[in-house]
């Protein structure tokens, strides 16, 4: 004897409201997804910063995790701590953003830093309440370094003018 489950018969009127129901219980779950995830992120970022707190200064090993026009992002490789290096505490150069490229490339240079890349950094700044931890690079990943290459002719993809406007800029600083 087979017994077979049956949906119960519903009119119309119950389905779409049965249908919108669904609907609202979707977004809203979504919605709460949405507001524990980014908890999650806080808490622990909370915990990078607390736990860098005292490591202002030292000296780490790490990767670049992320490229943005404003800066890289870093992330150690003893303790997975993730941080920023800004394009301002780079070595002064006119840095270009690729997005398709994931990298930052200095126009005068034609040093490129490119996610995966591995470079020294030093823990210049810990900010508890905005959850921030603050990197730059060591004197030497200036020069050159593991993940910083150099591209070919770099001072052939600017124009000439325009590299001569930004060398005479920075001499007046």
């Amino acid at each position: 004897a087979k017994h077979h489950l049956r949906a119960p018969e519903l009119s119309k009127g119950q389905y779409e409201q049965l249908v919108d129901s669904l609907e609202e219980r979707a977004v809203h779950s979504s919605d709460q997804e949405r507001v524990a995830q980014n908890a999650e992120r806080a808490a622990v970022a909370l915990k990078m910063a607390r736990y860098m707190e005292d490591k202002v200064g030292r000296t780490f090993k790490a990767r670049i995790s992320g490229v943005a026009s404003y800066g890289m992002f870093v992330t150690l490789e003893d303790s997975l701590v993730e941080g920023m290096i800004s394009v301002r505490d780079l070595p002064r150069d006119n840095y270009r953003y690729s997005e398709t490229g994931f990298s930052l490339t200095g126009e005068l240079t034609g040093k490129v830093y490119r996610l995966g890349g591995e470079l020294s950094v030093r823990c210049v700044s810990v900010d508890i309440l905005a959850r921030q931890v603050n990197f730059a690079l060591l004197a030497r990943e200036g020069i050159s370094g593991g993940s910083v290459s150099r591209s070919e002719r770099p001072s052939q993809r600017a124009e000439p003018q325009r590299v001569e406007q930004r060398n005479r800029s920075r001499t007046h600083r």
